[in-house]
């Protein structure tokens, strides 16, 4: 395709066209190919009313949203951060100690998955 276009050039230019040695690329996969799959916290309802007064329910909110359940995967992977900044701040905030348990637990389970967003926002894009 490129070969055709600088013939095209050349010829409207009235020039000898000049291609390239270089061997064509392949393509890069589809989008969907590249995607990897992004596994799910699962959160129970009364774990997230025990949440009241931390940022963290509104996180949570957002992403359980008719938006957040279609995030692009730059949106995504700014939800995991926030998910994990908002988590850290409320295991401070928070006295029972299952809840902090289950904080630390989601904390770890949003770093260990952090790579996947990132690959997810950097090559799971169209551009």
């Amino acid at each position: 395709m490129m070969d055709g276009y600088v013939v095209s050039v050349a010829d409207a230019l009235e020039l000898r066209p000049e291609l390239s040695d270089i061997a064509p690329v392949p393509q890069i996969p589809r989008r969907r190919e590249r995607v990897l799959d992004m596994p799910d916290l699962d959160m129970g309802m009364l774990d997230f009313l025990s949440l009241y007064g931390c940022e963290l329910q509104y996180v949570v909110g957002e992403r359980n949203s008719v938006m957040g359940r279609v995030m692009q995967p730059l949106n995504r992977l700014r939800y995991e951060m926030r998910f994990i900044r908002a988590a850290e701040t409320c295991i401070s905030e928070t006295d029972g100690e299952d809840i902090q348990e289950k904080l630390e637990e989601a904390i770890a389970h949003k770093t260990e998955t952090l790579p996947i967003a990132i690959w997810n926002a950097t090559w799971g894009v169209e551009e």
